[in-house]
């Protein structure tokens, strides 16, 4: 149903909580695979990684949609572990909203200077939407984040998803 894609780069403080809050969604289906789009990272992401059986890719976030082989791709940031509850919200927007991508803001936006506003004054955390809007999205050898491709898609063709990620950014 669905192909979680994640782009890392030393982000192995963050991954394992992130990855963590998807089993209950594996475990019931919904998500059917993760893959890794890896910038180069040279911590424990890597290993993180392929404890987890994630399919790790060499590359940036479009490299990542790109390998995803479901229908739909849920892209997060690495530091996203979304709030329990999000399955059947996610679920219900593949069902009712083919033509719109779904985006997740943070619960609590930290304030960094460097976070790129997405919509309304809110960051966005990750991007629910079908892998035929993202693909080509965001020009390949890019390094891009989950803003880029919201950016990328424009205001008409994305609605805010009922649920938050904590975000550690």
């Amino acid at each position: 149903m669905i192909s979680v894609v994640i782009a890392t780069l030393n982000d192995d403080r963050l991954l394992a909580d992130t990855l963590s809050a998807l089993i209950p969604a594996a475990v019931d289906g919904l998500v059917h695979q993760v893959v890794i789009a890896d910038g180069g990272s040279t911590d424990a992401t890597l290993e993180i990684a392929e404890d987890a059986g994630a399919l790790m890719v060499s590359g940036d976030l479009g490299a990542g949609v790109d390998a995803a082989r479901e229908a739909w791709v849920l892209v997060l940031d690495a530091d996203a572990r979304l709030r329990p509850g999000w399955e059947p919200i996610a679920y219900a927007h593949t069902q009712t909203a083919p033509a719109k991508a779904g985006w997740i803001g943070p619960e609590r936006p930290s304030g960094l200077v460097g976070w790129v506003v997405a919509l309304g004054g809110e960051p966005a955390v990750g991007l629910l939407a079908p892998k035929t809007m993202l693909s080509g999205a965001v020009p390949a050898g890019r390094r891009s984040s989950v803003n880029d491709l919201a950016r990328a898609l424009g205001r008409r063709r994305l609605i805010r998803l009922g649920f938050t990620a904590v975000s550690d950014a």
